[in-house]
């Protein structure tokens, strides 16, 4: 029997109380060694039954990735178009008196190569206007046109990339 202190009012009491007897504290009970090993064993069966199996087996009947030059070339030209995209992202907000107050409602690159933009921002008076732009696949940057807007942006294939334009650094 040992002699340890109450965690509440520093009392010496034996290790076997369930409660201290000056201030009524319950004495938590050491976990024992047997206690411990259990917990691993266990921990390292379920560890072994969740993890994929990495045998040899996988390895040897998987083929082998070949990369597709179709789909390479449609990456590469995927990323210049996005590119070209940011470069217009970043022309419109630094066209802004207020370039904090940007906010993309669409960004749609189509597939024959120009971008269309419909944006918030504030105005010199505080308030938040509605606009639009479009970069035209030669490079050419239109705001508020609203035929060429109708010409290029309506009724055409493309991909709305609102959300890849957010998450890059304008």
């Amino acid at each position: 029997m040992a002699i340890v202190k109450c965690k509440e009012c520093n009392e010496g009491i034996s290790d076997k109380a369930e409660k201290c007897p000056k201030c009524g504290v319950s004495i938590p009970k050491k976990t024992s060694t047997t206690t411990w090993v259990a917990g691993i064993i266990f921990a390292f069966i379920v560890l072994k039954v969740i993890s994929p199996s990495s045998s040899n087996e996988n390895v040897a009947n998987s083929a082998p990735v070949v990369p597709d030059e179709n789909k390479i070339a449609e990456d590469k030209i995927w990323k210049e178009k996005f590119y070209k995209t940011l470069i217009g992202a970043k022309s419109i907000k630094a066209s802004l008196r207020n370039p904090d107050s940007l906010v993309f409602e669409s960004v749609f690159m189509t597939d024959n190569g120009d971008v269309c933009y419909k944006y918030r921002a504030q105005n010199g008076f505080g308030g938040l206007n509605t606009e639009y732009a479009v970069l035209t696949k030669k490079g050419n940057f239109y705001h508020n046109n609203y035929d060429l807007q109708k010409k290029k942006c309506y009724n055409v294939s493309g991909q709305e990339v609102k959300e890849s334009v957010k998450m890059a650094p304008l």
